[in-house]
């Protein structure tokens, strides 16, 4: 891996943690402050600013320390090996999710503490609204995300990587050079073998099911319609899946072209380095383009403006909340929920369901590190 690519996407990914940290609140469900709900009439009170501020501060002088740290480190840096700089970026994208976490936790009990001593509730307006159309859109609805069914037919990339693999598989020598990271890295003279050539037509298997399955999980999954008015929040919630869908298509369309490039690089033998350079770039490039799209309509398209909206929905649910971020409602048939505190889905973890999946993730983290092992 390039050291400097390596640390233009290990600052990118820092900025990006940074980002959804600073913004936290502009990003989260509507009506959501710190993990915790407020009614519409209370979020602009200026405790709440208060405490914003001073929270905004001290994430921003965190993280400005760590990435002047890693700066340091790595301009300093000399010897180093792949296996190296791939445990560091681990390392430290993890670390940083969970300093970021517990920066907030102190936030969310300080935001929670005062609902209840201000009592900033209603007492006698708890609704609960079903709204069906969002989970299964009608076929002449306009605002709505892209069907699966057209992810399906993505599996044409892993298809013909495949096919045109067993073509060319007796020609190729015995002994190959091999991308084995999406960096244009090459470990030398390595033996052919069935898995080795085969390995990014599988990637593509994949991460053509795993994109399907998420784009199912976007359409399907339950909707926060806990603040703001009926109507609009239908229309926001509908055109943030739309938004959602769309981001998943790209992602997709981009990673399959590029593995499907680095495959034809392996069988028809030229250099896959710059097609590497110049994807990476694209990748972040749209990732950016995403992030500032999310961060102006928020989670559930909260900030999508809505002239003279009054609260009809408001429903005080943050004793099904975990610190304001870890959905568990043993009452809920729903398994795959809306993100409360930013952007994204996340599980109900008192469905069986949910369980299975943390579990599928964790052996598919397992048999990547496993397969890097063998590949190394």
């Amino acid at each position: 891996m390039d050291k400097w690519l390596f640390l233009a996407f290990m600052n990118f990914m820092l900025l990006f943690i940074f980002l959804t940290s600073f913004f936290v609140n502009k990003t989260s469900n509507s009506g959501i402050f710190f993990g915790v709900r407020f009614p519409k009439e209370y979020q602009e009170e200026k405790e709440l600013k208060d405490i914003e501020k001073s929270y905004r501060i001290v994430i921003s002088i965190i993280f400005f320390i760590m990435l002047l740290g890693v700066n340091i480190l790595f301009f300093n840096l000399d010897n180093y090996s792949e296996n190296t700089l791939g445990f560091i970026m681990a390392i430290l994208i993890i670390g940083s999710l969970i300093i970021s976490f517990i920066v907030y936790i102190p936030y969310y009990k300080k935001v929670k503490t005062l609902k209840k001593h201000r009592d900033w509730t209603y007492t006698k307006r708890n609704v609960v609204v079903v709204e069906t159309t969002l989970r299964k859109p009608k076929k002449d609805e306009k605002i709505k995300p892209i069907d699966s069914k057209w992810f399906l037919l993505l599996f044409i990339f892993p298809l013909i990587s495949i096919l045109v693999t067993m073509y060319r598989y007796d020609a190729l020598p015995k002994v190959m050079e091999i991308p084995y990271t999406s960096f244009g890295v090459f470990k030398k003279e390595t033996l052919r073998g069935h898995f080795i050539i085969y390995q990014f037509p599988i990637v593509q298997v994949f991460l053509t099911a795993l994109l399907y399955g998420i784009n199912k999980v976007i359409i399907n999954s339950k909707v926060d319609l806990n603040s703001g008015s009926i109507e609009k929040a239908i229309i926001r919630k509908r055109k943030f899946k739309k938004i959602g869908s769309i981001l998943m298509m790209v992602m997709i369309l981009q990673m399959l072209i590029m593995f499907s490039l680095i495959q034809a690089s392996i069988l028809f033998n030229f250099d896959p380095m710059i097609i590497n350079y110049v994807f990476m770039v694209i990748f972040m490039i749209t990732m950016i383009i995403f992030i500032i799209i999310f961060i102006k309509i928020g989670q559930g398209g909260r900030n999508i403006q809505t002239k003279g909206e009054k609260d009809e929905l408001y429903k005080d649910d943050d004793d099904k909340w975990i610190l304001g971020s870890i959905y568990y409602n043993k009452n809920d048939p729903a398994w795959m929920v809306e993100k409360r505190l930013g952007v994204g889905w996340t599980v109900n973890f008192a469905h069986p369901k949910s369980w299975i999946a943390v579990g599928g993730l964790i052996v598919f983290i397992i048999s990547n590190i496993i397969m890097s092992i063998l590949l190394t």
